[in-house]
């Protein structure tokens, strides 16, 4: 038995190993895996909803969301970007106008550092999605490559 348990958790270590790895080789191209992905197993859930269920009002709510997904998925994803990056500058100015009666400096930082994400999310958010991707692969790897150590 605890033989096993030593395979399954060298096994998820190489899956987190691997993973880490494709996420930092095709970084924000996931995205389009991951949202195709999504649709097709939408259109899937549609058609055995009509077949299979005989529930026909569900089946074509559950193809046209999939469809939605696979033709307009990224256009409603930058839209989704866009809005949540003003919506980010706009957070960090309240906050600097809710600090700006303080002479201290490094009370600045946080605000400064949100509004420069929200507009790189919204002006720039591919390469924030890259960084992004990048990040969580490199912590993949780590955790996979201390869980091989551990595994040993």
């Amino acid at each position: 038995m605890a033989s096993k348990k030593i395979s399954n958790n060298f096994l998820m270590a190489i899956l987190y190993v691997v993973v880490g790895a494709l996420l930092c080789i095709f970084k924000a191209e996931v995205l389009n895996w991951v949202m195709t992905a999504a649709g097709v197993l939408f259109v899937v859930a549609g058609v055995l909803d009509i077949v299979k269920y005989k529930n026909n009002q569900s089946g074509i709510v559950n193809i046209v969301i999939g469809a939605v997904i696979i033709i307009a998925g990224w256009f409603i994803l930058e839209i989704a970007l866009i809005v949540f990056g003003v919506l980010i500058v706009i957070n960090g100015v309240n906050q600097l106008v809710a600090i700006s009666k303080t002479k201290k400096l490094l009370a600045f930082l946080a605000p400064v550092v949100t509004i420069l994400v929200g507009v790189l999310l919204a002006i720039a958010h591919w390469v924030v999605f890259d960084w992004f991707f990048i990040v969580v692969g490199v912590i993949f790897i780590v955790d996979g490559v201390l869980q091989l150590i551990g595994a040993k």
